[in-house]
């Protein structure tokens, strides 16, 4: 039981997956980099700032 290719064509196929692989890399590096803590809280202060600034006057007059 056999995969159907050749030596040559599981060669070419194993040499165009690393280099899908390399070109990948970068936007791996990106995505990765959205779940880092300090992106994480930025995001999350951002939130809450935002909802700070439209929230409604309150009747206390704080």
């Amino acid at each position: 039981m056999g995969c159907g290719l050749s030596a040559g064509e599981l060669g070419e196929k194993i040499l165009a997956a690393l280099d899908q692989a390399a070109q990948m890399r970068e936007g791996c590096l990106e995505t990765a980099g959205e779940y880092r803590w300090e992106e994480i809280v930025r995001k999350v202060e951002e939130h809450y700032e935002g909802a700070l600034d439209h929230r409604a006057p309150s009747s206390s007059g704080r």
